[in-house]
This record gives structure tokens, C-alpha cells and sequence, in this order.
């Protein structure tokens, strides 16, 4: 896969990105993570499992969140 329908994928999720190379582009994630993508080592499967940890990330977020509301109330 090129590099510019890699971008424009990246673009389409909204996803923060850096780094950006002739090989990779380092993707952000929630808490300060990084998923280094690689534009010639199937890229997609790296963007989708970036995507899945951003959703786990967010879950456990929002789960300690509410799990401190109730402790304290």
C-alpha cells in the first residue's frame, strides 16, 4: 500500500500523527502512546489494532472514572 492511501486513512479516523517519513508515521494514542506504522509491513493491521487499543484505552478510562465517582459518594 502506498504511502498517500495510508495518510489518507489516518486522515479519515482523525488520528494524531507525527514522525511522518518516506518509511513510517507514528501514530498517537490515548495516555501518550505511540504505534509506529510501517508504510511496506501491512499497514492496515497496524492502524486497526492502534484503533482497538485506543478503545480499550478509552473503556478503562471511562470505567475508573465512574468507579471513583461511586467510591466516593
Amino acid at each position: 500500500m502506498e504511502k498517500k492511501q495510508v495518510m489518507e486513512i489516518i486522515e479519515l479516523f482523525n488520528i494524531e500523527y507525527y514522525n511522518l517519513n518516506d518509511g513510517y508515521v507514528c501514530l498517537k494514542g490515548i495516555n501518550g502512546q505511540v504505534t509506529t506504522i510501517k508504510f511496506n509491513d501491512n499497514p492496515i493491521t497496524s492502524i486497526k489494532n492502534h484503533l482497538i487499543q485506543m478503545g480499550r484505552d478509552s473503556l478503562k478510562m471511562d470505567l475508573n472514572y465512574l468507579l471513583n465517582i461511586t467510591t466516593h459518594n
